[in-house]
């Protein structure tokens, strides 16, 4: 925002990077997921939203979270760490010589 101010935005175009955020930090820590494994750490580790929501492209209509989003829930960077951590990897990692 300008001026170093804050506002309260929403929708997908604030969502889609602090998902991205959360799949590089996955990758970072444990690089020997694979996309499909990051993928599933971050559908299985959410925290479900069991409220009603304003429905997109209404002023008063709500809806329930789980029929606007696929897992019904939000990216927890937490949970996605926790869950990674279970997870073996599948991706062959190349060792770097000195």
């Amino acid at each position: 925002m300008p001026n170093n101010e804050y506002a309260p935005l929403q929708g997908t175009s604030m969502a889609s990077p602090v998902v991205a955020g959360v799949a590089a930090t996955l990758r970072s820590v444990f690089p020997a997921l694979t996309a499909e494994q990051v993928k599933e750490a971050l559908l299985k580790s959410v925290t479900p939203i069991t409220q009603d929501v304003k429905l997109p492209g209404s002023k008063t209509e709500k809806i329930n979270f789980s029929k606007l989003s696929v897992t019904g829930g939000v990216v927890n960077l937490d949970k996605a760490l926790t869950y990674a951590s279970t997870m073996k990897g599948k991706k062959k990692i190349k060792e770097v010589k000195a």
